[in-house]
Protein backbone atom coordinates (compact mmCIF):
# COMPACT_ATOMS: atom_id res chain seq x y z
CA UNK A 1 0.00 0.00 0.00
CA UNK A 2 1.35 3.72 -0.64
CA UNK A 3 0.58 5.57 1.81
CA UNK A 4 1.27 8.90 -0.04
CA UNK A 5 -1.79 7.97 -2.44
CA UNK A 6 -3.85 7.83 0.51
CA UNK A 7 -2.77 11.26 3.10
CA UNK A 8 -2.87 14.70 1.94
CA UNK A 9 0.36 15.80 3.68
CA UNK A 10 2.81 12.72 2.21
CA UNK A 11 5.88 12.81 2.07
CA UNK A 12 6.35 14.76 5.58
CA UNK A 13 8.66 17.50 5.62
CA UNK A 14 12.00 17.28 7.44
CA UNK A 15 12.39 18.63 10.91
CA UNK A 16 11.22 18.00 14.35
CA UNK A 17 8.53 19.26 16.58
CA UNK A 18 6.11 19.04 13.69
CA UNK A 19 2.00 19.86 14.07
CA UNK A 20 -0.61 18.17 12.29
CA UNK A 21 -3.93 18.72 12.85
CA UNK A 22 -7.06 16.23 11.49
CA UNK A 23 -10.27 15.35 12.81
CA UNK A 24 -10.37 11.61 14.99
CA UNK A 25 -13.84 10.10 15.40
CA UNK A 26 -13.82 9.01 18.95
CA UNK A 27 -17.38 9.57 19.74
CA UNK A 28 -17.70 5.82 20.58
CA UNK A 29 -15.06 6.21 23.32
CA UNK A 30 -16.89 9.60 24.80
CA UNK A 31 -17.38 7.77 28.27
CA UNK A 32 -14.21 7.59 29.12
CA UNK A 33 -13.06 11.21 27.32
CA UNK A 34 -15.56 12.81 29.32
CA UNK A 35 -13.19 11.69 32.28
CA UNK A 36 -10.47 13.33 31.31
CA UNK A 37 -9.49 16.56 32.30
CA UNK A 38 -9.24 19.42 29.52
CA UNK A 39 -6.02 20.97 28.11
CA UNK A 40 -3.70 18.19 29.61
CA UNK A 41 -1.46 15.80 27.66
CA UNK A 42 -2.65 12.43 26.94
CA UNK A 43 -0.48 9.83 24.90
CA UNK A 44 -2.63 7.82 22.42
CA UNK A 45 -1.27 4.61 20.65
CA UNK A 46 -3.14 4.19 17.47
CA UNK A 47 -2.62 0.72 15.66
CA UNK A 48 -3.71 0.48 12.36
CA UNK A 49 -5.25 -2.09 10.01
CA UNK A 50 -4.96 -3.41 6.67
CA UNK A 51 -8.86 -3.54 5.59
CA UNK A 52 -8.21 -5.07 2.25
CA UNK A 53 -11.17 -7.65 1.13
CA UNK A 54 -8.99 -10.79 1.27
CA UNK A 55 -6.86 -10.08 4.04
CA UNK A 56 -6.51 -11.00 7.35
CA UNK A 57 -6.82 -7.49 8.90
CA UNK A 58 -3.06 -7.16 10.19
CA UNK A 59 -1.82 -4.39 11.64
CA UNK A 60 0.13 -2.00 9.50
CA UNK A 61 1.47 0.29 11.42
CA UNK A 62 0.99 1.98 14.80
CA UNK A 63 1.25 5.79 15.35
CA UNK A 64 1.86 7.19 18.89
CA UNK A 65 0.07 10.69 19.29
CA UNK A 66 0.44 12.80 21.59
CA UNK A 67 -2.83 15.05 22.09
CA UNK A 68 -4.41 17.24 24.25
CA UNK A 69 -8.35 17.57 24.15
CA UNK A 70 -10.53 20.77 23.88
CA UNK A 71 -13.93 20.83 23.70
CA UNK A 72 -15.63 22.57 20.93
CA UNK A 73 -18.87 24.33 20.98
Amino acid sequence: MDACTMAHNCPLGPGTNQTFQFKLDLSSFAAIINLLASDKPYQINIPMYDFNSNSNHEQILCAVAQVMFEEIN
